[in-house]
């Protein structure tokens, strides 16, 4: 999808061999589904990330999964150096 105001990024075009519907981003950065049977020209990286990350759509304190993300973490103890039973507190590399 092309438009006259559209930023052409320094990649090539790349041809669609096939008339199907396609999804492509257009210069406002809304999803297209129209048919495609010539050249699509990309969007500068710049532009998606700032679309993604608008105000609107971005929330840093809104959790992906209403479960949270769930990882895994694995660590290794080489050494206890120091234990207090008085303060319940350790050290350890």
């Amino acid at each position: 999808v092309t438009s006259s105001t559209a930023e052409v990024c320094e990649c090539d075009t790349v041809e669609a061999p096939r008339a199907e519907n396609i999804y492509a981003i257009d210069s406002r950065l809304k999803d297209v589904r129209e048919p495609s049977y010539g050249p699509v020209t990309c969007v500068p990286d710049a532009k998606i990330v700032n679309y993604l990350l608008r105000p609107a759509a971005y929330n840093k304190h809104k959790l992906p999964y209403k479960t949270g993300v769930k990882v895994k973490v694995e660590f290794w103890i080489q050494e206890i150096t120091a234990i207090s039973e008085m303060t319940n507190d350790f050290e350890m590399e």
